[in-house]
């Protein structure tokens, strides 16, 4: 994502879709998605233990307004664990999601999700082996 400002709790943050610079595959699966918008809420902020949002899940038509369906949370969660630190994310609310496109959204958003920690945890081992 390429994200237009800061994160703050409450307010919206507003950004694109933008193909990772971290992981070929991961990039090649976002190319078709690139320049689309992405839009949440941001909920609760604790720097280095908890960020979670609000957000209309797998919202990728174009001609269909989401504004009006409930939104998901996410939240992504740190705790110190034996050897290092566990990162947990979570994401509820999909009951409420229309019935025409819940089962959609769950799987598209169980593979991002499978993606994104791969994406954090190739991030975190390169970040350490520059330190």
């Amino acid at each position: 994502m390429q994200i237009d400002g800061p994160f703050v709790a409450g307010k919206e943050a507003i950004g694109r879709i933008v193909p990772t610079q971290a992981d070929a595959e991961v990039a090649r699966l976002q190319e078709p998605y690139r320049g689309m918008p992405w839009h949440i809420v941001v909920d609760r902020l604790e720097p280095m233990t908890l960020f979670s949002f609000r957000w209309h899940p797998y919202a990728i038509d174009p001609n269909r307004d989401y504004s009006k369906e409930p939104m998901t949370l996410v939240t992504f969660e740190l705790a110190d664990a034996e050897g290092g630190t566990l990162l947990t994310v979570t994401e509820s609310g999909f009951d409420q999601i229309p019935a025409d496109r819940r089962t959609k959204a769950i799987e598209a958003n169980n593979g991002g999700w499978a993606h994104q920690t791969r994406l954090i945890e190739k991030y975190l081992h390169l970040r350490d082996l520059m330190s």
